[in-house]
């Protein structure tokens, strides 16, 4: 499984930014960290770009708020599931949104459609073979958050 990361920040009012000083280098070293935890997993990160902005509001009219809540994989429960699993999102301000289940160390995987207006989904795992998945939050065609879920 791949994502594709870009580093971005908001610069305040005055232009001036007002997070950790963030530059291409110190990018570069985080997915290259990220690469080395989560290799093992068949995971890997591509790291795109980065740039910081001088306002909110050149992000599709979205403000920093929503920009902030945009897309989030907020919880499985239970975790470790055997029948069922409840998932918990949000993806109010997307156009489309999927839940992809990867079976780690598999080929397995499986694809849910999502209504943007809801914030769960209720799986039914009974089929699922016993593993390690990760449950990917794609929005917009971009994947966003990824939480572990165990099926046993």
């Amino acid at each position: 499984m791949s994502f594709n990361i870009f580093f971005w920040g908001i610069a305040d009012e005055n232009g001036e930014w007002t997070g950790h000083q963030m530059n291409l280098q110190k990018a570069q070293d985080a997915v290259t960290l990220l690469n080395e935890h989560l290799g093992e997993f068949n995971i890997c990160f591509n790291l795109l770009g980065m740039d910081i902005i001088n306002s909110d509001d050149y992000h599709d009219g979205k403000t920093l708020s929503q920009i902030w809540s945009f897309a989030t994989l907020n919880g499985l429960s239970p975790n470790p599931a055997s029948l069922n699993v409840l998932v918990n999102y949000q993806a109010n301000i997307a156009t489309t949104a999927n839940l992809h289940l990867v079976k780690l160390y598999d080929t397995f995987s499986s694809n849910f459609t999502l209504d943007t207006n809801e914030n769960e989904i209720n799986l039914n795992l009974a089929n699922y073979p016993i593993g390690i998945y990760a449950v990917v939050l794609i929005v917009d065609g971009q994947p966003v958050h990824a939480k572990q879920l165990i099926i046993n």
